[in-house]
C-alpha cells in the first residue's frame, strides 16, 4: 500500500510563542476570518481544543472538490510547539486516501532578524483501488496548510495590545475600544446628531452637510475638513444602519480623498456598551478593502488609532463640560 510524504517550511518574523497561539491554539476562531475564501467555518464537535478534540472544517463554496473535513487533534505540545492532527472524514479520505496525518512544528529562527520557522510534514496512505492524488491535489494540500500559517503570521505582525488587525487577500480589518465617561444613550444621541455635533467639537471638521436622507439609514453626508492636513479635504459618509435600541452605528466612506490609490472601500461598524462605572465603551471594527494584496505599515495604523483616540477625547471633554447637551 503506497505511502506519501509532503514537507514544507515557512519563515516568519513573528516569535514562536505568538505564532503558536495564533496558528494553533486559536485557529478555530481565526482561520475563517483570515481565509474566508478557503474555510467558511470551523465547529468543535468534541473536546476543548486539546488532544482528542474533533473539529468540522467547512470549505467555502468556491473550493473545488471536498466540501468539508473532520479533523482530530493527536498531539498538542505547548512546550515544544508541536501540533499533530489527522483527517478522519471528508476530503480525500475514503476516496483516494486511507489515512492522512499532518505535523506542524515551530522553532526559533537562527537568522539575524529573529522570528520563527514553521515546518510542515504530511504523511498519507493511499487506498489500494483509490488511485493516486494528482499533482494539483498535492499542491492544494500543501498550499492550504501553509496559507494558514502565513495568514496567521500576517495577523500576528499587525497585532497590538489594545486593538488587533488581520490581513488577508486585500482586506485589512482593525478592532479597537475607547472608554468614555459618558452614559451610553447620551453618547449615542450625540453621534446620531453628527451633522450638528461634530463641527462644534472636532476642530479638524469644518462642516457636515447632509446631501441625502434625514439622518437615519441611507443618509449621505459630506464632511469637509479644515487645518493643515491638505491630503484630506473631504469625505462622503453613508450611514448604513443606526439603531438606538442596540446602540449601533455603522457607516461607509463612499467618496473622498481617502479613497485614493489602492484603497477602494472603508466601512466601520460601531457599538456602544455600558462600562462598569456608568460610562461607555465604544467598540469599532473598521474594514479596509484594497485593490490587490496590501499590508498597511504599522505606523500608519498607529497614526489612525491616535487620531481616533483624540477625537473620542474631544467628544468626552465637550459632553462633560456641557451636561445639558443631549
Amino acid at each position: 500500500m503506497a505511502v506519501g510524504i509532503i514537507v514544507d517550511e515557512h519563515a516568519s518574523s513573528v516569535s514562536v510563542e505568538r505564532l503558536w497561539k495564533a496558528a494553533i491554539v486559536d485557529s478555530h476562531n481565526l482561520v475563517p476570518k483570515l481565509l474566508p475564501t478557503i474555510i467558511s467555518s470551523i465547529d468543535i464537535l468534541e473536546g476543548g481544543g486539546g488532544v482528542g478534540t474533533i473539529k468540522l472544517l467547512n470549505f467555502a463554496a468556491d473550493v473545488k472538490g471536498a466540501k468539508f473535513i473532520k479533523d482530530r487533534v493527536d498531539v498538542m505540545d505547548h512546550e515544544k510547539h508541536i501540533f499533530k492532527h489527522s483527517i478522519i472524514e471528508g476530503g480525500l479520505i475514503g476516496d483516494k486516501m486511507k489515512s492522512y496525518a499532518a505535523e506542524v512544528s515551530f522553532k526559533s529562527s537562527t537568522s539575524d532578524e529573529g522570528g520563527s520557522l514553521a515546518n510542515l510534514k504530511i504523511e498519507y496512505e493511499l487506498l489500494e483501488d483509490g488511485g493516486v492524488p494528482s499533482e494539483e491535489e498535492i499542491s492544494n494540500i500543501k498550499q492550504v496548510h501553509m496559507a494558514m500559517v502565513k495568514a496567521h503570521s500576517s495577523f500576528s505582525i499587525l497585532s497590538t495590545n489594545l486593538s488587533f488587525q488581520y490581513y488577508i487577500m486585500g482586506v485589512v480589518t482593525t478592532q479597537s475600544e475607547n472608554v468614555l465617561a459618558i452614559a451610553p444613550n447620551r453618547l449615542f444621541k450625540a453621534y446620531a446628531d453628527g451633522a450638528n455635533f461634530f463641527p462644534k467639537v472636532i476642530p479638524s471638521i469644518k462642516s457636515v452637510e447632509t446631501l441625502e436622507g434625514n439622518g437615519g439609514a441611507g443618509t449621505i453626508q459630506k464632511f469637509t475638513f479644515a487645518g493643515d492636513d491638505q491630503q484630506l479635504t473631504y469625505v462622503k459618509h453613508k450611514i448604513e444602519s443606526l439603531d438606538e435600541d442596540t446602540l449601533t452605528y455603522n457607516y461607509s466612506i463612499i467618496e473622498g480623498d481617502i479613497l485614493k490609490g489602492a484603497l477602494q472601500k472603508l466601512s466601520s461598524e460601531n457599538k456602544i456598551v455600558a462600562s462598569p462605572d456608568g460610562g461607555s465603551i465604544w467598540k469599532t471594527t473598521a474594514t479596509y478593502h484594497f485593490d490587490g494584496d496590501v499590508v498597511i505599515p504599522e505606523d500608519k495604523l498607529q497614526e489612525a488609532k491616535e487620531k481616533a483616540t483624540a477625537m473620542f477625547k474631544a467628544v468626552e471633554a465637550y459632553l462633560l463640560a456641557n451636561p445639558d447637551a443631549y
